[in-house]
């Protein structure tokens, strides 16, 4: 083969597989932190909102007694004409007052207190939930962006190689062989760039509904994210899960009004108390001037206690029970959940590291290798791609293996209620402050 067709393949070779990983001319970046700054104003989160103040307007309708009522008569007017019948007419007015009896006042403020917390942990279960598909975005987004940097450059290492190899077959210097596999590897990194282009379209369009915007609104390439270079013990997450997630809150807030409101089913077994006083304007025989008053007490009568104030009973102690069942189902899965991306994480970072110190120099070492043996004559230039495309393809491992310790991190935040990722300040990425 001739040298000149040698040089300039090894060269653009040797340029390709020295490119840092994720070299791209990005010019305005998203990082994360813009992310979830953006959330903020999510529909979701307004709708969260919404409902724990709804939540906390319900305590002011518990917080006094029921309104009383307030009566005023005019009785025993003879009709027509509406002529007092001395001494039997009177002008009245009556107050009546329901009074809960048996403690359910108390159990309903108790109850309506525990709702208003159930309301603001929900809202708080839904920040933390956007948090995570936001964090979880903004990690695929970032893998499909350098994804796409190795596709590139895989896809134009491959028509450089099919035009070399065509020039070298009119040359008489190549086989038709060769220039068929080159054609087959150009086609293939064409197709792997349009399939990571459309994921990322399809990631962007995720991201712009997350956010209420148009499906077609741009999203810039994203930035760099900082992994905490530090695993915290599983049982430190496990007791920080137990303590700080909001899922959990609020089964401890359900379970409270859950009991609360079994507190009132219970009270149903004794009637409200009705107080009234009635104050009444009227004349004696002799037409005298009186004022009267009256207190009346009454109550309801349960007459269908067994199908109904047992009902009830039953279904508070019911509902109870589910809310109980669920606060202890949410501390199992909160347990397995970050034992789950604990192991994950670990993982990731582990076979992640063994990649940077061995898989990716030793593949880099393989094509260095090739590229000598091709420059000596010796080793076929489709055998230099093969080396090109294993590496491309342990960089893109790399990259998902990276991707998948950036979801494992989400999960760890959703579970712990703790905060772990942001993007680097200009400061930390060792770059000046503008």
């Amino acid at each position: 083969m001739p040298y000149p067709f040698r040089f300039v393949i090894g060269l653009t070779l040797l340029v390709t597989a020295v490119t840092p990983v994720g070299v791209r001319a990005q010019g305005d970046s998203l990082s994360l932190d813009r992310l979830l700054r953006d959330g903020a104003a999510s529909p979701r989160l307004k709708a969260a909102r919404a409902d724990a103040d709804a939540a906390a307007a319900r305590m002011g309708l518990v917080a006094r007694l029921p309104d009383p009522q307030v009566q005023l008569g005019w009785m025993n007017y003879a009709v027509p004409g509406l002529r007092p019948m001395t001494p039997l007419t009177m002008r009245q007015l009556q107050v009546m007052q329901m009074v809960p009896l048996a403690g359910r006042w108390g159990a309903w403020r108790d109850a309506a207190a525990y709702g208003r917390e159930e309301g603001r942990a929900r809202e708080q279960v839904a920040v933390t939930a956007l948090r995570r598909r936001l964090v979880e975005h903004f990690v695929e987004l970032r893998r499909l962006d350098q994804g796409l940097v190795f596709a590139l450059e895989a896809q134009r290492l491959a028509e450089e190689l099919q035009a070399t190899t065509t020039a070298m077959l009119r040359a008489g210097e190549g086989q038709q062989a060769d220039v068929l596999r080159a054609e087959v590897a150009v086609a293939r990194m064409r197709a792997d760039v349009e399939r990571m282009q459309a994921m990322r379209r399809a990631r962007a369009a995720q991201i712009n509904a997350e956010l209420d915007r148009a499906a077609d609104h741009p999203v810039p390439v994203a930035a760099a994210l900082t992994l905490p270079a530090e695993l915290p013990p599983l049982a430190t997450l496990v007791d920080a899960g137990e303590r700080a997630r909001p899922d959990l809150r609020q089964a401890d807030a359900a379970a409270a009004r859950a009991d609360a409101e079994a507190r009132v089913a219970r009270s149903e077994r004794w009637p409200d108390l009705l107080v009234g006083v009635q104050v009444a304007d009227g004349r004696d025989l002799m037409g005298t001037p009186e004022r009267m008053a009256s207190l009346m007490l009454g109550a309801s009568v349960p007459i269908y206690a067994g199908s109904r104030q047992r009902a009830m009973r039953l279904e508070g102690e019911a509902m109870l029970a589910m809310a109980q069942a669920e606060r202890t189902m949410l501390r199992a899965e909160t347990r397995g959940e970050i034992g789950m991306a604990h192991a994950e994480l670990t993982q990731s970072r582990t076979i992640a590291a063994l990649y940077r110190q061995s898989v990716l120099p030793a593949a880099q070492r393989a094509l260095e290798s090739a590229m000598g043996a091709y420059r000596a004559g010796s080793l076929p230039f489709m055998a230099v791609l093969d080396a090109q495309m294993t590496l491309v393809r342990e960089r893109e491992e790399l990259l998902r293996l990276e991707a998948t310790e950036g979801l494992a991190w989400a999960a760890l935040e959703a579970f712990s209620g703790q905060h772990f990722l942001h993007t680097p300040s200009p400061r930390e990425r060792g770059e000046r402050d503008d």
